[in-house]
């Protein structure tokens, strides 16, 4: 894995984007705040 990839970091950055999601916010929206594409966030939600 590289740098940003350890599970603790993954694990803690889907979180957010869990909680994010649930308060209503955009998969497009999460993305854009944490500079991601938003597909990056919908493949980790299903997860």
């Amino acid at each position: 894995m590289g740098r940003g990839r350890t599970v603790a970091v993954v694990r803690a950055r889907v979180a957010l984007w869990k909680r994010l999601s649930d308060d209503g916010f955009s998969m497009y929206a999460i993305g854009q705040a944490v500079g991601r594409h938003h597909t990056t966030v919908m493949h980790a939600l299903r997860k």
